[in-house]
């Protein structure tokens, strides 16, 4: 085979030699070339293979000899890691650079993040790359168009994540939207994980919302919802190896793909289940204050190592048990609840993007899972109380859940409701016996049903959870830890 006997642009538009080339690779597999590298493929050829080779684990670019040129191919992504090979990928811009691929260190439902070495500068980078199709490129350039609006704020390049590059390649699956962003820690989530109770100290996590806070402020100046603020998207700046101090702890927001202006606001299906408000439970109007409602839950995660609102674990739950047993909203309201919170909503007194959203975007009269959303909206009732009916008696859901007088029907038995302060004392063990009280208290702040009733981001920064001298209430526990 000779570099003449091959067209480059044949090789990713035309099926039929894709399929010859890798017939050709499984033919050498069987006679023992078990890795690509034993074969000594024309320079061209390379190249190309480098960066528009496909996304699936037995490939024939795989070390397992039992894959072939039938095995399942994704036509999402122009690279293939899963094998562990070091592809240089090229791509052109001003500078003409060449990016090594290292690793991948993230993935989400629309696109993939790898470390990346810039060879001509020897920097570390972390490209995003999006999966090819129409609604991804979208995404794609969504993302660059908040960075374009933000980058011009005075604290962009300390509490967000720097977009240094972006561009599109093509490959034979469709063009790809990628974004060159700075190297930075581990997620908030892997954190969590490799903390021994899945939790944070109480001053570390003050000074994450801290930070949170200003960088979500970088957004709500602009009017822009962030719409998936979860651990995942909050990233240290540094490696968790290198921080030292206290001092060294800070944090980055990233995952701006399905951000929106809130006078552009056109769909349900954002965020996180866990973190959504119930206005976007409920498909309702919402605003920029979802961010607020995420934050609370944020806060209740970092604090606890659990999710607050977990509609997942108990739908999972009335799968087992008998979803046909209720109790009916009117019979509950005497049970044991957070009065504080519930008076407050009743108006008597709130890099990668794994969107995991399990809402039907189809216009039916019917949603699309009624039993898991409705222990979703029974989870917000049996925690901060009834939603009161003129919050939500316009939202496309009302009709599904609600009767007329605005009850809530048929809520399970398997839910208790209890409150915040409940849980948070009788579920957890915190450093500090006053621990307890002050999450409680930054949480009933937070968390209203009325959006206008949520606080803004400067005075959730003015609230006593974050007076005091956080390194030094920090280094107070460890000194206890260690006395003990």
């Amino acid at each position: 085979m000779s570099n003449n006997n091959i067209d480059v642009k044949t090789y990713h538009k035309n099926k039929i030699l894709i399929n010859k080339f890798n017939n050709l690779i499984s033919s050498l597999k069987e006679k023992g070339y078990t890795k690509l590298k034993n074969y000594n493929k024309p320079e061209d050829i390379l190249e190309i293979d480098n960066l528009y080779s496909s996304n699936s684990d037995s490939s024939c670019y795989s070390s397992d000899s039992s894959s072939s040129s039938t095995s399942e191919i994704s036509y999402h992504y122009p690279i293939n890691l899963d094998t562990q090979e070091k592809y240089i990928f090229n791509y052109t811009n001003n500078n003409q650079n060449q990016l090594k691929i290292i690793e991948k260190i993230g993935s989400g439902a629309f696109c993939r993040v790898y470390k990346v070495l810039n060879i001509e500068t020897n920097k570390l980078y972390a490209l995003k790359i999006f999966k090819s199709g129409k609604n991804y490129l979208e995404y794609y350039e969504n993302e660059v168009k908040i960075h374009n609006i933000i980058s011009k704020h005075i604290n962009y390049k300390k509490y967000i994540v720097i977009l240094n590059e972006h561009f599109t390649v093509t490959s034979e699956y469709g063009d790809h939207g990628c974004i060159l962003y700075e190297l930075c820690g581990e997620d908030l989530g892997k954190l969590l994980n490799k903390c021994d109770d899945n939790s944070l100290p109480l001053p570390m996590v003050k000074k994450i919302i801290q930070e949170v806070l200003k960088a979500l402020s970088i957004l709500h100046e602009n009017n822009i919802i962030h719409t998936d603020l979860k651990p995942e998207n909050i990233l240290l700046v540094n490696n968790i190896n290198n921080i030292e101090d206290f001092d060294d702890f800070h944090i980055k927001l990233i995952d701006m793909g399905s951000s929106m202006l809130e006078n552009e606001i056109d769909t349900h299906s954002i965020g996180t289940d866990p973190y959504l408000a119930p206005e976007v439970v409920l498909r309702g109007d919402y605003d920029k204050s979802v961010d607020i409602w995420a934050l609370g839950n944020v806060i209740f995660e970092l604090t606890t190592g659990n999710l607050l609102i977990d509609p997942e674990d108990y739908y999972q739950h009335s799968e087992t048990s008998s979803y046909s047993s209720y109790n009916s909203d009117e019979s509950s309201t005497n049970s044991s609840t957070n009065s504080s919170t519930n008076n407050s909503n009743t108006n008597s007194s709130n890099y990668t993007d794994n969107n995991s959203n399990d809402y039907s975007d189809d216009d039916n009269d019917d949603c699309g899972n009624y039993e898991y959303i409705h222990t979703h909206v029974s989870l917000f009732h049996k925690i901060f109380g009834p939603i009161p009916k003129d919050l939500i008696e316009d939202s496309e859901y009302y009709d599904l859940f609600y009767t007329k007088n605005g009850r809530l029907n048929n809520i399970p038995r398997y839910i208790h409701r209890i409150s915040i302060k409940d849980i948070l004392e009788n579920n957890y063990e915190f450093n500090n016996k006053n621990d307890a009280s002050e999450i409680n208290s930054i949480l009933e702040f937070i968390f209203k049903y009325d959006p206008k009733d949520r606080p803004t981001i400067n005075n959730i920064l003015k609230h006593n959870f974050f007076k005091g001298n956080l390194k030094k209430q920090y280094l107070n526990i460890l000194r206890n830890q260690n006395l003990n």
